[in-house]
């Protein structure tokens, strides 16, 4: 198990998503049409591994930001709920799905017990201080068999053996790093059956990817982001490409209480 050491307090967390956080995203509720489409293609691509299985129903959103997914779900007949921990993005997202979006944690929500058919957590355990105990809620709000999506960074990615301790997806706010092995250890007890475990490519463009070089330099890297700003045209910056970023989608299910329907 890889964990950052030593863990950041609730009150240095709640400095880190402050609303330069989402910002640096792309997220301002103003003038956002490039990354809503951007992160939509790519909340498209990823949800279809629970879509495809089961019907629509309810689904919640665990760290919501300004709801881009959960406009992908109600559009495709989805009863979309979200969970939104900074005040500044969960504010975005109430302006259209209103008390569907819980400011808060999801403990603190105090969803009815199995109440959704599907629970996402994109890019979002790894943020978790305590994954265990917040599975454990997940579990309880998730109807018997219900499916829970997982992305998240894999610590055992071809990119992280070779970038080491400059791998890209060592932040501050990263407070565990799962692998396939891990993740699937942990879902097993909390009471999750593991599905699926492959890549998670995302849709993005370069100046996405930019921001996000410049919020979390890399040396030798970052330097050319200036440079390379600079001299491409404005339109090529705005194309979205597939990557794959050292990710991997989870899909598991609620395993069924021992001994039910005997």
């Amino acid at each position: 198990m890889v964990f950052l050491s030593p863990q950041p307090t609730a009150e240095e967390l709640q400095e880190i998503y402050r609303s330069d956080y989402y910002l640096s995203l792309g997220i301002s509720g103003d003038d956002e049409e490039s990354p809503r489409a951007m992160k939509q293609h790519t909340f498209r691509r990823q949800f279809e591994a629970v879509a495809r299985r089961v019907k629509p129903g309810k689904v919640l959103d665990v760290g919501c930001a300004s709801g881009f997914f959960l406009e992908v779900a109600d559009a495709a007949g989805w009863e979309a709920y979200g969970v939104e921990l900074s005040s500044f993005a969960a504010e975005l997202a109430k302006r259209r799905f209103g008390p569907r979006v819980h400011n808060g944690t999801l403990e603190q929500a105090g969803y009815p017990e199995a109440f959704f058919d599907a629970v996402t957590l994109f890019d979002l355990l790894e943020h978790v201080p305590d994954p265990k105990s917040f599975l454990g809620e997940v579990l309880r709000v998730l109807r018997p068999d219900g499916k829970l999506l997982l992305v998240m960074p894999n610590v055992a990615s071809l990119s992280a053996r070779i970038m080491g301790r400059h791998w890209s997806h060592y932040n501050a706010e990263h407070l565990h790093y799962f692998s396939p092995a891990t993740i699937a250890r942990l879902l097993s007890g909390c009471g999750f059956a593991v599905e699926s475990v492959g890549k998670a490519p995302k849709s993005l463009n370069l100046n996405y990817i930019f921001k996000q070089l410049r919020r979390y330099p890399r040396s030798l890297i970052t330097p050319l982001v200036s440079i390379a700003d600079a001299l491409l045209p404005a339109w090529s910056k705005e194309l979205n490409l597939s990557l794959h970023c050292g990710e991997m989608l989870v899909v598991a299910r609620k395993m069924p209480l021992s001994g039910a329907g005997a």
